[in-house]
């Protein structure tokens, strides 16, 4: 399975790689980029990694490395780094930490707020919760777990890499409990199951980012003619609307709908698809 650059989620740590190899100096904004790789960046970008400590994101960048094709243009909108990896203790601390990379994978997969995450982290005793800064979460999630939309992923992108982890047996051992809980796992149960702190307020606010992330990636599925996909949001859409009539949840959001006519917009969407 070939990943595209878009579905690596540490793809603007290579990115500030390529920049720093292209002799230009680092800033922020854009540069563009050739082709193909220039002469000794792939090599470059191996030896960077390969000072990184042994974990599953070493691991995937690794694998990944061989595959992929270098992007059109290199775009740093913030945080820069230091040189190299070996002078970034802090981002390799988070790394070989392997139940706070856990966290914030599966967290970052599902587009949970990073003040949760960062709450959360701060429960651990024993490894970095006791003395992980927010900035740091937020510069790790940056430059090597960076699921934003403003910086290129989107639904399409995350079933690529869904489907580049699951291709290698080795990496899909590595990231199992990813697997497990990042792709089609409803948010509450996560936040659960990682013992995330949920006000009632919270909790509310929530079960309406469940129901708004459900139907919106049922619609983006039927955009790409993923009709599996777009019947189990159907499916999970059902479900909630259940969950509503029998607990009598109130349900907020912007488009003042409640589940029932949130399942209804979906399944005209999928019809008037089908008829186009």
């Amino acid at each position: 399975m070939q990943p595209t650059w878009n579905s690596l989620p540490f793809r603007k740590f290579l990115e500030r790689l390529l920049w720093i190899h292209t002799g230009k100096p680092l800033g922020r904004g854009s540069v563009s980029y050739p082709k193909r790789f220039k002469a000794g960046a792939k090599k470059y970008l191996r030896e960077e990694i390969e000072n990184f400590p042994p974990c599953k994101l070493r691991t995937v960048m690794l694998r990944a490395l061989p595959k992929i094709r270098p992007p059109k243009e290199l775009v740093l909108q913030t945080y820069l780094l230091s040189t190299t990896a070996k002078s970034i203790p802090r981002h390799t601390d988070i790394m070989a930490d392997k139940e706070v990379s856990d966290i914030i994978q599966i967290s970052g997969m599902l587009s949970l707020p990073l003040h949760l995450v960062w709450s959360r982290l701060q429960t651990i005793d024993l490894g970095l919760g006791d003395h992980i800064k927010f900035g740091d979460i937020e510069k790790f999630e940056y430059f090597f777990w960076n699921t934003s939309e403003k910086d290129g992923w989107n639904y399409a992108e995350k079933e690529v890499f869904h489907n580049f982890l699951k291709s290698d047996r080795e990496v899909s051992l590595a990231f199992r409990r990813l697997l497990r809980y990042g792709f089609g796992t409803f948010r509450m149960i996560v936040a659960i199951e990682y013992g995330f702190p949920l006000t009632p307020g919270g909790r509310k606010n929530s079960f309406n980012l469940l129901v708004d992330n459900v139907l919106s990636r049922g619609i983006q599925a039927s955009q790409i003619g993923d009709t599996e996909e777009a019947n189990l949001h159907i499916q999970n859409l059902s479900r909630l609307a259940r969950i509503v009539k029998e607990l009598n949840i109130e349900y907020e959001i912007q488009k003042d709908v409640v589940p029932e006519n949130a399942l209804k917009m979906l399944k005209s969407y999928k019809s008037n698809q089908n008829a186009g």
